[in-house]
């Protein structure tokens, strides 16, 4: 094993090897986790989106229902 505190000798062809394949792995795992969020927040906005046409479906029922009673003629009235 070579000594980490001898400078003036080049690094080995497996420390070279080594570090290639670490930085390699370091910027796979980056865009692995970059692409996983930009995933996460798609299905987030998917979800809000479907929880706000919900709301706006929702609220256009009960306004109509809600103007349909108010503008219908009284059964009591004539």
């Amino acid at each position: 094993m070579s000594n980490p505190l001898n400078y003036g000798r080049r690094g080995s062809r497996r420390h070279w090897r080594v570090l290639a394949v670490a930085i390699v792995l370091a910027v796979a795992a980056f865009f692995a986790v970059r692409s996983w969020r930009s995933y996460q927040a798609k299905l987030e906005d998917q979800r809000r989106l479907a929880e706000q046409r919900a709301y706006r479906e929702k609220f256009d029922r009960e306004f109509t229902r809600q103007l349909r009673s108010s503008t219908a003629p009284s059964a009591g009235a004539k």
